[in-house]
């Protein structure tokens, strides 16, 4: 009709005014790191994960075998070789006994090389079907006591080949050459060692000193700083690994920092004011270009991209099993074997398209269908999706809401007959909860069938004949109203035709008549108003309890108004004389929405930003909206001070409806944060607040919470939040007994798709 046909006008005539100066975002390929998890022996398995027959790890190496690429595990059992990427641990039948206290290093695509404490071995090792084979040469005897690492020199040359064993007996040179011989070359216990092709130098650290050697001759030694007597020295602790580039750019781990040193032998360090996430190193990987260094450390594995500077942090069972302590780091073209105190973990850098993450979180999407609601998911143990038992929810109706309205940007954007049922599905939900109440206006939170239970709250049984047996949820508050008339403008403006239409506006309608009549509450069942279903003037305006909703409930009302006059017509002119109402000089709700985003950290609440930034949407896909500069006004300042947050969704809705503030970098950000939301929607424990490259937030929250908040938001993929009303700045949370829907994805995603924010 004509007034949709306005309201989508003004839209579209905004859109392009955006589009002169922001570009959409291209559906380019990005990288998703995808982990495959594995526990030891010993540690409760997790459902979906591997299970090794082993229980401690000391190194893993990345290996080919018989053309496989694999990982080879050292363990307290011998050699386990795992094809990558998720391929089972298959122990290595090999003559020469193995354990924690030996080490490989790879001579050549055909050969590594065994240090155990006794002996040096060549191995040759193929596959055979489910069996793993090496075959082994003693080199020489040796007393290396355990072994920390082997180093391999030129292999392929007749004269130049040679082999240092670190271990705790000392520094040794194997020479290889005419008359093979092994020297002590430093008698110390030695921590770690690497060697460089390109410079034909060994490096190796003991608690000292990182000693410099070639061809087995001490060329150069530096001090490493001694913590505990404070004296300096130039690199920052003894180091605990090491790794060459291609160029002979050496990194060295250690508990404080990354100390690298470069080819003219300057050294310098990366520690957590260059972004390191945290210190206590255990093992240190660098490509051979030198443009991606993997750091594990005593609390997660964390990767730098040298070209872009970005870290990325892997902690907890998201990406790795036990306690996060890594033992050992291997990488193979796009895979990184992690070695935990609790098992292994191969991340896969996988190439996705956003049109790919939103198929994947469509059918997670389907397990949270609950009657046509958007369900809670809870699992019966740890990590366990396949247990998800559905259940009702305080806000069934908003976190529906979000699922609608993404459908049908779906659907208005592909036209996909998938995407029109499954917003049909969810539709049909959302009216359940305004048929179950018997009352025409009041929707329900939440329903259950008969026989089924629920949680905590105001339940009714129905009195309507259809819904026998059943119960509903009352109380309803105002996020329940925001969810409904979000969704059904959404589905009367993108979806619907024809008599569906029409009643979908029928119902916005009755909602709407029933506030209004009731002067501006939503009142329950039992006759009074709901707890949180307040929008009138005297309560708004005059009433204390009321002062951090005074603009946020004041937007609500006037979007909810706006809509329905648009959508109806008004007929009865209803609308149009509640809306001049608020509007009065008296009540002066136009004005109240100026500045309705609290910014006292006191009573910061992102749930209100959620409570308004779906309103906003509402009253700005409705003509009348922009007749009234003040709600632009209160637009843009609402999302400059959310700004920083990088919100898929705030920026999508903030652009599609002005966009004059925006730049490029916030089209960006939508694609950011839709990228870094997690594949696994599983509330996995996480925790940020032991980090050392974050800056803490030294106000307390609403909560009083104090010095538990970053300054700046992490990826999505490193925090908790699930949700837009959760906080962002949040570092700890999770549990791994639940799964969130897909709704606060879906919902941005379509929406920046149908406004050609991502193309």
């Amino acid at each position: 009709d004509s007034s949709t046909m306005r309201a989508a006008l003004a839209c579209a005539l905004l859109a392009i005014a955006a589009a002169a100066r922001l570009a959409p975002v291209p559906d380019a390929p990005y990288t998703e790191m995808v982990s495959y998890r594995y526990t030891s022996q010993g540690i409760p398995a997790v459902p979906g994960w591997g299970t090794l027959p082993y229980r401690n790890i000391s190194q893993v190496v990345a290996i080919t075998v018989s053309g496989v690429a694999g990982v080879l595990a050292v363990t307290e059992r011998g050699l386990y070789f795992s094809a990558l990427p998720n391929g089972d641990a298959i122990p290595v039948q090999c003559e020469v006994a193995i354990g924690l206290s030996s080490r490989v290093g790879t001579a050549n695509a055909q050969t590594s090389l065994l240090a155990t404490p006794t002996g040096l071995y060549t191995l040759g090792c193929f596959l055979d079907g489910e069996a793993v084979t090496c075959s082994s040469e003693l080199l020489t005897a040796g007393s290396f006591g355990s072994v920390t690492g082997v180093a391999v020199q030129d292999w392929e040359s007749s004269t130049e080949a040679g082999i240092y064993v670190a271990g705790a007996n000392g520094l040794f040179y194997f020479s290889s050459q005419a008359t093979p011989a092994l020297t002590l070359v430093w008698s110390t216990a030695v921590l770690s060692v690497a060697y460089s092709p390109a410079l034909g130098i060994a490096a190796a650290g003991d608690e000292n000193f990182v000693a410099t050697f070639y061809h087995g001759q001490l060329v150069n030694r530096e001090w490493v700083t001694a913590l505990a007597t404070a004296s300096g020295g130039v690199y920052d602790a003894p180091v605990t690994s090491m790794s060459f580039d291609s160029a002979g750019v050496l990194y060295a781990g250690n508990v404080v920092a990354v100390n690298i040193r470069q080819i003219n032998e300057t050294v310098t360090r990366v520690g957590y004011l260059d972004g390191l996430p945290y210190n206590g190193t255990t093992a240190v990987v660098v490509n051979a270009a030198g443009t991606s260094l993997w750091v594990g450390t005593v609390r997660g594995a964390a990767h730098w991209d040298m070209l872009t500077g970005r870290w990325s942090y892997y902690y907890q069972a998201r990406y790795l099993p036990g306690q996060s302590v890594v033992v050992s780091i291997a990488t193979l073209g796009v895979y990184t074997a992690i070695a935990t105190d609790g098992g292994l973990a191969v991340l896969e850098a996988q190439q996705w398209t956003l049109a790919m993450k939103a198929a994947h979180y469509e059918v997670i999407q389907a397990r949270h269908n609950r009657v046509g609601l958007t369900a809670e998911c809870s699992f019966n143990s740890f990590g366990n999706v396949s247990s998800c038992a559905n259940h009702d929810s305080d806000n069934n109706g908003l976190w529906t809401s979000l699922v609608v309205v993404a459908e049908a940007l779906r659907y208005a954007t592909t036209g996909d007959p998938d995407a029109h049922a499954t917003a049909m599905t969810y539709y049909n939900g959302m009216l359940l909860l305004n048929e179950i109440t018997g009352v025409p206006g009041l929707m329900a939170r939440s329903a259950v069938q008969p026989g089924e239970s629920h949680g905590d709250g105001s339940w009714h049984y129905s009195t309507v004949p259809k819904y026998n047996g059943w119960q509903w949820k009352g109380d309803t508050s105002s996020d329940e109203v925001v969810g409904h008339i979000f969704a059904l403008s959404a589905m009367a403006r993108l979806v619907l035709k024809d008599s569906d239409r029409e009643a979908c506006i029928a119902l916005l309608s009755t909602i709407m008549t029933y506030i209004v009549k009731n002067n501006f509450y939503l009142i329950d069942v039992t006759g009074k108003p709901t707890e949180w279903g307040v929008w009138n003037p005297h309560e708004i305006n005059d009433e204390r309890t009321w002062s951090d909703g005074h603009g946020i409930n004041s937007i609500q009302i006037l979007a909810y108004l706006l809509q329905a006059w648009d959508l109806t017509g008004d007929p009865q002119d209803t609308f149009r004389i509640a809306y001049n109402t608020l509007l009065n000089h008296s009540n002066h709700y136009d004005l109240n929405t100026l500045n309705a985003k609290i910014i006292s950290p006191d009573d910061d609440n992102y749930s209100d930003d959620e409570l308004t930034f779906l309103p906003y949407y509402t009253m700005f896909t409705a003509a009348g909206a922009r007749a009234n500069p003040l709600y632009l006004r209160s637009l843009r300042r609402t999302w400059s001070l959310i700004r920083s947050l990088r919100s898929d969704l705030w920026n999508a809705i903030y652009i599609a409806m002005d966009g004059e503030l925006a730049d490029q970098s916030d089209v960006d950000s939508i694609a950011w944060n839709l990228q870094t939301w997690p594949l696994e929607l599983i509330d996995w424990p996480v925790q940020n607040s032991h980090r050392r490259d974050l800056r803490y937030d030294i106000d307390a929250d609403r909560f009083g919470v104090l010095y538990e908040d970053s300054i700046s938001v992490l990826p999505a993929n490193e925090r908790s939040q699930y949700r837009w009303n959760g906080n962002p700045h949040d570092l700890d949370g999770g549990s791994g007994t639940s799964e969130c829907d897909a709704g606060a994805w879906l919902l941005p995603y379509w929406m920046a798709r149908y406004y050609k924010l991502i193309v």
